[in-house]
């Protein structure tokens, strides 16, 4: 983000296009697999609530963090998984 000049904006919105398209893929293959069934899918309409509360919440947080607090933050949680996902390959 820092190294490509992004705004805060651009890169949640090209964040989201990323994961929307990401599942989107996913969605037939999924199927296919018998991994989505009436069970998860009535789960899932369940869960709709949840999910536009989040929403809501995460909207409002994105806009009260400053662009250099999110930057930072970013970068943090990128260094957190990126040390999380490395720590099986030395235990």
């Amino acid at each position: 983000m820092a190294s490509q000049s992004f705004t805060k904006s651009k890169f949640m919105s090209t964040t989201v296009w990323f994961f929307f398209l990401i599942n989107a893929i996913k969605l037939p293959i999924s199927f296919s697999l018998g991994m989505v069934n009436p069970g998860t899918m009535a789960l899932d309409l369940k869960l709709i609530p949840a999910l536009i509360l989040g929403a809501v919440i995460g909207r409002r947080v994105f806009f009260w963090i400053p662009e250099t607090c999110f930057v930072k933050l970013i970068l943090l949680v990128s260094l957190v998984s990126s040390i999380c996902m490395m720590i099986p390959l030395f235990f």
